[in-house]
């Protein structure tokens, strides 16, 4: 969490990027809101690479914090589909159908899941086919955990209560009816 001194000099520097900008009080709330979750760090990192990118409009506070995780994807070693791909099709040699194999991250062998198994896979004939589903899988995968991740913790929490709203909603009209004796 960034304290508020330390967001304050984040939103001037921004500022100050973009002179012909300017943050109103209730325009630095809204970031605050939006980053203030995150490492200051990480938000220091987004803004500085945003601000190289020569757009003369000052970025939103969700074009920041976009920005932000996919400086972390890129460090968070998550392999790109093809990679994944290209270590499973390396697997087929050295494992065979019968051993399952331990991949280097474990989005791999949910997408292998996915698309029928490690057995399913070794013994089809349409690799073709198959890399392209496994891709598509894996990048559905991908996106998915990254939307998790990035999710603000304000959302997480009313769809956390919303979630188990609904649940406690279907399972008083699911259940039957009481026994009179």
């Amino acid at each position: 969490m960034i304290a508020p001194a330390e967001f304050r000099q984040l939103m001037q520097f921004l500022n100050n990027a973009y002179p012909r900008f300017t943050l109103e009080p209730e325009t630095i709330e809204v970031y605050y809101q939006i980053l203030g979750d995150l490492p200051v760090d990480l938000v220091k990192a987004a803004i500085l690479q945003l601000v190289t990118e020569d757009s003369p409009w000052c970025p939103s506070a969700g074009q920041i914090r976009s920005c932000a995780f996919d400086l972390l994807d890129r460090q968070s070693g998550v392999p790109t589909a093809w990679d994944a791909w290209a270590e499973v099709t390396k697997r087929f040699g050295t494992h065979g159908h019968a051993r399952l194999p331990e991949f280097s991250h474990p989005l791999i062998k949910r997408a292998v899941d996915g698309v029928g198994g490690w057995r399913t896979l070794c013994m089809s004939t349409n690799a073709v086919a198959d890399r392209a589903r496994f891709v598509q899988a894996y990048d559905m995968l991908v996106k998915r955990e990254q939307a998790q991740s990035r999710m603000l913790p304000a959302v997480r929490k009313v769809l956390e209560l919303a979630s188990g709203k609904m649940r406690r909603a279907l399972e008083a009209e699911i259940a039957p009816p009481p026994l009179s004796l």
